[in-house]
């Protein structure tokens, strides 16, 4: 039975995997979100959405965690990556529904990509 569950272990913690994420040229974009990717040995996701793009927190916390949800229902179909996802400033005129449309066909672009096994020796 799949867990659909956001461990630490599915998370980006520390400034140096962000920082190896985003050196990486690999992303994908839509209106919306924009999705840095780097092959790793497990899927895993870091947020970063700007406070200058989303005034408001209770609507930053919104985003995430419409992004967590949808990642976490897709994890187990993911290619072993680690993904960053950082707004767009469009994004503070979407509701739920359309934000969770906007991530999702990035995940779908994400599967349909080919991704490189990851050589890398990171700690999952």
């Amino acid at each position: 039975m799949i867990q659909y569950t956001f461990s630490k272990q599915q998370r980006l913690l520390k400034p140096e995997e962000f920082k190896d994420v985003l050196g990486s040229k690999d992303k994908l974009v839509n209106s919306a979100f924009v999705l840095y990717i780097k092959p790793d040995t497990h899927a895993r996701l870091g947020l970063a959405i700007a406070k200058k793009q989303v005034k408001k927190a209770s609507h930053r916390n919104i985003i995430k965690r419409v992004v967590r949800e949808s990642f976490r229902l897709i994890y187990p179909d993911l290619p072993a990556v680690a993904v960053i996802v950082m707004s767009r400033p469009v994004i503070v005129k979407l509701d739920k529904a359309e934000l969770r449309r906007s991530i999702d066909s990035l995940w779908q672009q994400l599967l349909k990509k080919k991704v490189p096994v990851s050589l890398a020796s990171a700690s999952p």
